[in-house]
């Protein structure tokens, strides 16, 4: 519960409001701009890596003893600092989908045990994302997000990352659910929706730094 509490807490300190206000703004930036005309595709694509890249700052800071919310990250090298950063992230996401595309391409929906596959490959997938997301903020290379970087850190964190990857995917479903509420009303809706949205982003991002910090002994053996 203390991993839990620190990370509601976390983007409230430091310079986190402003960060938050910053954040709030870009996000609503983003969302209005995807809506022009070539421009808007090419915006959101760069709003999607920019803040992933940040996303792994937060990580990657967690992990260091960091406990106040980093500045936004550099650009002077776009394609280290926010494009490999981005595609690092993608493909963690995607490596967690792998259970959930070979149940697809494997197992008729007429199957009996279709339900049963299907949930265990999003609980597959689950634990599968936190630990990538992990190792990508922490190794910075395309290998540490592979299958065979992160399924063993997974079995050294056990049996207690079932239960962090668990609430990883609670605060990911919290978060979801906050921003559909706060999105109801226009206009104040909307603001409210990015500010959650921001907000949760740092809430996730500091609880999967600190997952490391909970198992760095096993993860460094």
């Amino acid at each position: 519960m203390r991993m839990i509490k620190d990370a509601f807490v976390y983007p409230f300190r430091g310079a986190g409001p402003v960060m938050l206000v910053i954040g709030t703004l870009s996000l609503l930036f983003f969302g209005v701009a995807r809506w022009a005309p070539v421009f808007g595709g090419i915006a959101a694509l760069l709003g999607a890596a920019y803040l992933a890249t940040f996303f792994l700052d937060v990580i990657g800071t967690t992990v260091s003893g960091g406990e106040e919310v980093p500045d936004w990250p550099s650009i002077a090298d776009g394609w280290e600092d926010v494009v490999f950063p981005y595609l690092r992230v993608v493909v963690s996401v995607a490596c967690g989908g792998l259970p959930l595309l070979a149940v697809g391409f494997l197992v008729p929906e007429s199957e009996a045990f279709f339900d049963v596959a299907f949930f265990g490959a999003v609980v597959l997938g689950a634990m599968y994302v936190p630990m990538a997301l992990l190792n990508a903020a922490v190794y910075q290379t395309f290998e540490s997000v592979l299958p065979h970087r992160v399924l063993p850190g997974i079995w050294k964190c056990m049996p207690s990352y079932l239960i962090s990857a668990g609430l990883v995917v609670v605060l990911v479903l919290v978060g979801g659910a906050a921003v559909m509420l706060g999105e109801r009303t226009a206009y104040v809706g909307w603001v409210f929706g990015a500010a959650l949205s921001f907000y949760f982003m740092l809430v996730q991002a500091r609880f999967i730094g600190m997952i490391y910090r909970k198992n760095e002994m096993a993860l460094e053996e």
